[in-house]
């Protein structure tokens, strides 16, 4: 693998990365005094734009799950 790659695959992590812990603290925000009721379309936010070790439709379905269990205000 040459450099350029290397750079690529790293600023991906980056990336990756960086939307996970802005997602997380955002889905963090939404649970109550008792840790509970989040807003679980920022986690399926999270399962659709991250690969599972390249099986997308893994995520696909989790954050379809998980939107079957969101509360709309």
């Amino acid at each position: 693998m040459n450099r350029s790659e290397n750079d690529s695959k790293q600023l991906i992590y980056n990336e990756r990365k960086a939307f996970v812990q802005k997602m997380w603290s955002r889905y963090s925000h939404t649970l109550d005094d008792k840790g509970g009721n989040g807003d679980y379309r920022l986690l399926a936010e999270i399962c659709e734009k991250l690969p599972f070790f390249e099986q997308n439709e893994v995520g696909k379905e989790i954050s379809r799950i998980l939107k079957l269990h969101c509360k709309v205000d």
